[in-house]
This record gives C-alpha cells, structure tokens and sequence, in this order.
C-alpha cells in the first residue's frame, strides 16, 4: 500500500514538471485550476474537482446576463434589489448546469486523447464545446424572451454575452486539460490560441444576434400619435362569449336554444375563427383584444411566479431556463394572479377611450384599473369576486369610486338575480353538483351583463367590452366529470349546457340594444375544451354590415383593426392585422391616414400585488384555472 502511495506521488510529481515545463502553472489562474492534477488524487476526483471550481467561477457570470435579461423583459416592475435577488437564484442554478458542461466537454477530449494522444489544441476545443452552445443558448433567450429593445440594447447584450460565453469557456479549457491528463498521462502542448482567440471564434454566433428576425421594439414610452376619428352615430358593443364554438350553434339550433342568435347572424355577417388547442383564455383574449401576439402583449397565462425575495411578479414565460424550469419543480415560488402590471400595449377600451368614453367589464388582465384620457368606466376581473366576498375595493374599478356604487347594486338585486335562476333553471333534474356549477358561471355572466347595460346608459359612452367565461367555466367543468358520472352525467351535462346556452341566448343574442341601435361585435371562442377542430366566429351587425354574409376566416390579430374601423378610428402601424375587405360598410378607411402608434399603457412600478391575491387564487383553482 504504501509503495502504491509513493507510485502514485512519483506520477504527480513528473505531471507537475510536465506541467512547468509547458508553461502551465505561470499565472495564478491556471495554478488556481491545475493543482487538482499535481495532487495526489485520482484521476477522476481532480477532474471533478476542476469542473466545480469551473462551475463556480463561471455560474456568478452566466446568473449575471441571464438575470439581466429578465429584468429587462419584466422592467419596469423588476428594480435594482429584484435583480440581485434573481442574479442569486440563477447562480445557484447555473452551477451544476455549467459543471455537467464542462464535465461532458472534458470527456469527450479525454476519449479523444485516448485514442490518438494528446494534442495542443485539446484545450482550445474543449473550450469551444462549452462555449459556442453556451453562448448560442444565450443568443436565443434574448432573441425569444424580449420583444426587442432596439439597436443598442441588443448590441450590448451581444457584447456581454460574447465575453460571459468566453469566460466560460476559458475555464472549461483548464477542465479539459485536466481530461486529457487524466485519461492519458500526457501534457498537451500549450497551444497559442488563448483567451482571445476563442472570443473571436465565438464572435461571428454572437454577431448573429443582429440577423434574427425581431418583432418590433414594444418597450418603453411611446406617446400616441395624434389622430383624429370619424364620427359614428350608434355605439358599438363587443361581446366576448368564451366556451362558445359553431359546432355547438348547430348542434342546439334545432333545439330552439339559439333562435336569436342565428336571426342576429340572417341579420348580419359571420366571419370564422380558428384558434390553437391548449392556449390558455388571458392568453387567447389579449391578442384578440389589442391586435398584438403574445410576446408583444406579455400576457400568457392566468398565475404569474413571485420568487423568494424578489417583490414584483416574473412574467410567465420571460424566465430563462434554468430558472423557468426551477420554478415548477425546485424554488418555492408563490404564485399570484395573473394581471394587467406587465402588458404595456393598449387594448381596444384603452384605444377607443384616447379619445371617446368607454366602458370595459370583465376581461382578463385589466388589473389595476386605469381611468382612460376620454373618460368612461372599466370594470375589472376582480371586482366581482371580491364584491362575493365583501372585500374592500383595490384598484378594481376606473373610476375607483364605482366600486361602491356596483356593491350596492349587487347587494340590491340578490333577490331579482336569484328569481332569475329559478325561472331557467329551477326545473332542471335535482342534484348538489349540475345546479351548484350552474349557478357560478350563471353568477359571473349575469353581473357582468348587468354591469355593462348600466354603464352604457351613460350617453357620453360610446362603445362597451364585456366579457362573458360562464359557459368556459360550465363546459370544462362538467365535461371533466362526465366519464367519472356515468350516463346520468351525461344527460344532465348535456340538458344544463343546453339550457345555459339558451339564457345567453335571450339575454344577448339580438345585442344588448334594440336592433339598429348599436354596433354588434360578438366574439366566440371555443374555449378551454377545444381540441382544434372546432371553429369560433365574429358575429357583426349594425348599419351597413350585409345581412347574411359569411365572410373569410379572420386571424385573431384581425379582431382589433376590424373594431376599431368600425369605431371610425384611423389604422395603426404597429397592428399588423387589417379589417377584411368583404361584408363591411363601403367606410372612407382607405382615406384615413395611418397612426404611428397608439401609444403605451401605464405600467406601475409598486402596488403591483393585492391581500386578495390568495383567496382569488382559490377561486381561480375552483372555477378549474389552476389544477
């Protein structure tokens, strides 16, 4: 044992003379790395142990960059303390990614050497494959997780992410190095390609960045362009119906469910819809609402990530892997609400109310309310959950003070709401589940109808957005349970989808004025339980629109220009898609100059969360949001 020990001293000795004499062990950071070889350890160990000190070294610079784009991306809610919080975080996670990399990088240059012995370049190489992924991996979390910040943002991140990727890869150089001595015996020359070198040849992928396709620079304040807008005499209301598809039009027409709705459609023009499968509803109904796809709009979903330590919540997907993933499965976020903190763009109540009152009830991320430059009311998701749990307002409303006046008119109508439910739905087979499920979503729909009929009494209102989840909230709910329930599921599945969609019928399927009076904008969604082969619809009808016109299938994207010509207001640069061509009133749009933008919404920078959020997130789990 002991001539075993003396061997294995008398072969690190000659490493360490190998090492001295090819310059290796002259600056303190290669002494720093290669005194794991000069020990006396095995092969294995030292290398293991290169790689930490690697991983160490290098897992503060790449947490670095990489909480640096995620500020970014979440700015203004995420300061100066957030980032240092998240740059410790993404730290600690890095670490073993950068340590498995370069683990893997030094044993392929080990079997390599293997094979052919070693060679001056090992260490070159084994800096490249640590450092050209990393530094793609870089790269693409920039190019994917912003909206684009412009010419000089990208090129410092280009340059900071070139000198990480480098840094990088010089270390795992030294962890390679130690591979090849590992596995063979031998020194590699020291080559004269050094720390420059692999910078230059990582600068060509780093200089790529400024190739990708971006999508348009969305971030920071941008005033709106001054325009002016046509006049309109009827109001225009939009309608959103979730849960909705053509499919189940059809299947309950001859049923007698949806007589007003169909004569509404003789009456005016269809337009299909498709939407893609598993797309969750703030998601779906913020880009129908602002005319911008989900990397531009920044809502994506219906929780949002709070990290230990950081105030502000991370937007759901501006995370970068590893941190994205950490936060499902290994750092105890708190999940919060989704809200409106992080959408900057303006959605059509927003837009129409630069320079007309307006009145919004409902919809998904319009948390915490702002009042519109025009004047008008909005009413957001929150506020009737909290009105059920007699909460004190929060920013719920625009103007604040119409929070009270909606407590007192809900409170008022308890005993009309409920005679109501009894009349369309008193009669339906008795149970404890069908009936509690109905009620919910007959709840939520009825206050926010209810709502929005009121604030458009205003005269000074010129067009209303409501939002309708109930029948999402139905179908997913009772369709989750009809193969648990039996066939007796099935029939009363199948008897209180019909008679829920028959309410909505009568309560909105001629509008929500007489006919002629207003401008009908009904949108209808598949929802939640689409599966991708069923066909959503916008439904219009007003003065002008053709009656019994079915137009072409419109993207999502359309839905916003195609309002706001209704509205007379002049197209946006910035909004790529555009109102179809067929079944529309001949309007002056083509004479209408284009506006630059319509401007930023206010983003706050505190206050950014509520004591509501928790007891929200239990309803949101309740309603089948959140599994």
């Amino acid at each position: 044992m002991a001539r075993g020990e003396r061997s294995d001293q008398d072969r690190y000795d000659e490493v360490r003379g190998r090492l001295r004499e090819r310059g290796y062990l002259q600056h303190g950071i290669e002494r720093f790395f290669l005194k794991e070889m000069v020990s006396a350890a095995s092969p294995l160990t030292a290398v293991m142990r290169t790689a930490l000190k690697a991983a160490v070294l290098g897992a503060p610079l790449l947490g670095g960059i990489l909480a640096l784009a995620t500020v970014a991306v979440n700015r203004p809610l995420l300061g100066a303390a957030d980032g240092l919080v998240i740059w410790v975080w993404l730290a600690v996670l890095a670490a073993p990614v950068l340590f498995i990399l370069d683990l893997s990088a030094a044993g392929i240059l080990a079997l390599l050497a293997g094979r052919r012995g070693a060679l001056s370049g090992d260490g070159f190489l084994g800096g490249l494959l640590v450092g050209l992924p990393l530094l793609g991996y870089l790269v693409l979390v920039w190019w994917l997780r912003t909206p684009g910040f412009g010419l000089a943002a990208d090129f410092l991140f280009a340059v900071s992410a070139l000198a990480v990727a480098a840094a990088v890869g010089w270390f795992a150089r030294f962890v390679s190095i130690a591979g090849v001595i590992g596995s063979t015996g031998e020194v590699p020359v020291r080559g004269r390609a050094g720390f420059a070198a692999l910078t230059l040849v990582l600068l060509p992928l780093a200089a790529g960045l400024f190739l990708l396709p971006r999508a348009g620079g969305m971030q920071g304040d941008r005033p709106a362009t001054e325009f002016t807008v046509d006049t309109v005499p009827y109001p225009l209301v939009f309608i959103g119906i979730d849960g909705l598809d053509g499919s189940l039009v059809q299947a309950l027409a001859e049923r007698g469910a949806v007589d007003r709705l169909l004569a509404t459609m003789e009456d005016g023009s269809v337009f299909p819809t498709h939407r893609e499968p598993g797309k969750q509803p703030p998601e779906i109904w913020t880009s129908l609402l602002t005319g911008m796809p989900p990397e531009v709009h920044r809502v994506a979903a219906v929780d949002e990530d709070m990290l230990p330590g950081v105030a502000t919540p991370i937007r759901k997907g501006s995370a970068p892997l590893p941190l994205a993933a950490a936060l499902g499965f290994l750092i105890p976020a708190r999940t919060m609400p989704a809200t409106g903190v992080h959408r900057t763009v303006r959605t059509l109540w927003e837009i129409a109310g630069l320079k007309q009152a307006s009145a919004a009830v409902g919809w998904w991320a319009s948390w915490p309310a702002q009042d519109n430059p025009a004047g008008g009311y909005v009413v957001t998701d929150r506020a009737f959950p909290k009105l059920l749990a007699e909460a004190s307002g929060d920013r719920d409303t625009a103007p604040a003070a119409l929070f009270s006046r909606l407590a007192e008119d809900h409170a008022d109508q308890l005993e009309e709401q409920e005679a109501m439910f009894l009349r369309w739905f008193g009669d339906l087979p008795p149970g404890d589940e069908v009936p509690r499920l109905l009620r919910e979503s007959y709840l939520i729909d009825r206050f926010a109808l209810t709502t929005i009929r009121t604030l458009l009494e205003d005269p000074e209102v010129r067009s209303g957005y409501v939002y309708l989840p109930g029948l999402d909230i139905l179908r997913t709910r009772l369709l989750g349970r009809t193969e648990a329930g039996g066939i007796a599921m099935i029939v009363q599945t199948e008897q209180a989808l019909q008679r829920y969609v028959s309410w909505l019928d009568q309560q909105i399927g001629s509008g929500l004025r007489p006919a002629g009076q207003e401008i009908l904008v009904l949108v209808a969604d598949p929802g939640r339980s689409a599966t991708g082969g069923e066909e959503g619809f916008v439904l219009l009808r007003g003065p002008g629109i053709a009656s019994g016109c079915v137009g072409p299938v419109l993207d999502p994207l359309q839905v916003a220009p195609l309002v706001l010509d209704l509205l007379g207001y002049p197209p946006s640069d910035e909004l790529t898609g555009a109102p179809p061509s067929v079944c529309l009133p001949g309007a002056d749009r083509e004479n209408r100059p284009a506006v630059r933008s319509y401007g930023r919404r206010e983003q706050p920078t505190s206050g950014v969360t509520s004591d509501f959020d928790p007891e929200l997130m239990e309803r949101l789990r309740a309603l089948g949001y959140i599994r």
